[in-house]
Order: C-alpha cells, then sequence, then structure tokens
C-alpha cells in the first residue's frame, strides 16, 4: 500500500470518527455545560446557542414572520407568539431531554 492510500484511508477513518462519535461527545459536552449549576453564565449561553444552531433553530426560515408584526391581523399574532413559544418549547425539552423544565437553572 502506497503512503498517499494509506493517508487516504487513515484521513477516511478519522472523518468517520469525527461524524460519528465526535459529534455525540461534542454534544454531551456542550448539553453537560448547560446542566452544569456552576458553569458561569456566559459559557452556558455560549453552549446554549450552539446547540440551537446546530439544531436549527436560528434558520432564517424559521425565525421571521411572513410579514411584518405591525401587519398582522390579532390572530395571525396569535399564531406566530404560538409557533415561537412550541420552538423553544422543543429545544429546551432537547437540551433537557425531557427532565427538567429550565436546562440553565
Amino acid at each position: 500500500m502506497s503512503a498517499a492510500s494509506e493517508r487516504r484511508e487513515a484521513m477516511e477513518r478519522a472523518k468517520h470518527l469525527l461524524q460519528t462519535e465526535g459529534v455525540i461527545a461534542a454534544v454531551e459536552a456542550l448539553v453537560a455545560v448547560c446542566r452544569d449549576p456552576k458553569a458561569p453564565a456566559p459559557a452556558k449561553s455560549t453552549a446554549g446557542t450552539s446547540i440551537l444552531r446546530a439544531g436549527g433553530f436560528f434558520d432564517q426560515k424559521n425565525a421571521e414572520p411572513d410579514k411584518d408584526l405591525s401587519q398582522m391581523s390579532m390572530q395571525e399574532l396569535r399564531d406566530f407568539t404560538n409557533r415561537i413559544e412550541t420552538e423553544k418549547q422543543a429545544a429546551l425539552k432537547a437540551l433537557d431531554g425531557g427532565n427538567q423544565d429550565d436546562v440553565f437553572g
């Protein structure tokens, strides 16, 4: 086996490890920071933001309403508020594993 093919095989193994065990370890570490009562607030904020970003919660198409809030009817405002609250609760539940009401507390 040539040196080039050995490097290529090593890179493929490393990439596979990063995309499987590495991702799980990274998420577990971020969640652990969020749950650690002794973790400083900036660390919790950064970890929480990283988790939410990775989970797609900051995706622009989900974050922004279809039209300006000032142009919405009361029902549209209620629907938008309910959607945001549902997404927030889902994010908190995902971060917490469903065990606590507040992952940062």
